[in-house]
């Protein structure tokens, strides 16, 4: 073999250990560093699944008020500086990924008000602060709180009331007083905590939003 088959010959092995080497770390990215880093840019809507944004409400008749119009001025300020400093706050949590937080709710009863984060990042799975304690160990009929799945939405539910074990509760002390629900993957999160204990309404406000911003 002469000289120059022996170059071609080591160019080739070199290309090939080469591309081996770019792949392999492509892997590395896609499996490990993406994902870390989420996804692009995340805002909130105006209005989702029939809610408004609070920054957004104008009160009735203010039209032709102008004090009203003033008070809308500064509600629309206040959120927008409350929205603000609490997106940064949980982008430094999840290492730069962009975020969003936002208030919404009926425009005509202004009740109950959804707070709606959503990050471009994978927020793991959705836990509570105080854990789980067991209710037969506090004398209680139900636990406190409650997680559960509901569609492609994890759950933690909290109850107000509490039932001393031995009695039957009722449907109204079983329901929930607090919700927070979830939905996650390697891009995005979005996370929706209301006080109300209606679950289909949470659920249906997460999934508006997850289906908007994905």
């Amino acid at each position: 073999m002469d000289n120059d088959q022996r170059m071609s010959k080591r160019n080739l092995v070199i290309g090939a250990v080469t591309s081996v080497v770019i792949v392999a770390v492509a892997l590395v990215l896609a499996l490990v560093v993406i994902p870390r880093l989420g996804g692009g840019e995340v805002e909130l809507p105006e209005e989702v699944g029939g809610l408004t944004a609070l920054d957004e409400l104008v009160p009735p008749g203010a039209d032709d008020d102008p004090e009203a119009q003033d008070r809308a001025a500064e509600n629309r300020a206040r959120q927008e500086d409350s929205r603000e400093y609490s997106a940064e706050k949980i982008s430094e949590i999840f290492d730069g990924a962009d975020a969003d937080q936002r208030s919404y709710a009926d425009p005509d009863t202004i009740d109950p008000i959804y707070t709606v984060i959503a990050v471009a990042a994978d927020a793991g799975p959705l836990l509570v602060s105080n854990g789980f304690p067991d209710p037969e160990y506090l004398g209680l009929a139900l636990p406190r709180e409650e997680w559960f799945e509901q569609g492609d939405a994890e759950c933690v539910g909290t109850r107000l009331e509490t039932v001393p074990a031995g009695e039957e509760p009722t449907e109204e002390q079983r329901a929930f007083g607090f919700l927070v629900c979830q939905r996650s993957s390697g891009s995005l999160s979005v996370r929706v905590s209301v006080n109300d204990g209606d679950v289909d309404a949470a659920v249906d406000l997460l999934d508006a939003v997850y289906t908007d911003l994905d």
